[in-house]
């Protein structure tokens, strides 16, 4: 049976039948109509020159940017760079957090003396501790991170 059967009989699969819904529903065509009018305001006071957006590229020029970026070998690479770095703290956060979390739940006494040394470290906002990584844990990468951007 084609889709377009499917469609007339209502037998649409699960998925196709929520995004038909979705796609109908009046609320993601106002979005897109604020999306696109928001792109376009920013393009028209760009044309007028409007004082407020002088040092803003319009969305033109954004778009000439973003294709020229995206054929850099630089931003791929910094891709890379950051796939790694996410890869190497995950590793380090499974390998540590998942047997400490073990020995936490089978041992009372390591849970009653580790616990508190773990709760010192929750008031602080998991952003907060970017900067703090930065300052307290340098990465191997930093040095090939820099020696990249120079190509």
């Amino acid at each position: 049976m084609a889709m377009t059967d499917a469609i007339t009989h209502g037998d649409v699969p699960g998925p196709a039948r929520r995004l038909g819904r979705l796609m109908s529903g009046q609320a993601v065509w106002q979005g897109l109509a604020g999306i696109l009018a928001f792109v376009a305001l920013w393009q028209l006071g760009r044309i007028v020159h409007a004082p407020m957006l002088k040092h803003v590229p319009s969305p033109v020029d954004v778009l000439v940017e973003l294709a020229r970026v995206l054929q850099s070998p630089q931003y791929w690479w910094s891709w890379y760079v950051s796939g790694q770095r996410v890869l190497l703290g995950y590793a380090i956060g499974v390998v540590l957090g998942v047997p400490l979390g073990l020995l936490m739940g089978m041992s009372r006494t390591f849970h009653d003396v580790s616990f508190p040394l773990l709760e010192v470290a929750r008031p602080i906002p998991p952003l907060a501790w970017v900067p703090l990584s930065i300052l307290f844990w340098p990465t191997m990468f930093g040095q090939r991170w820099s020696s990249a951007v120079s190509l």
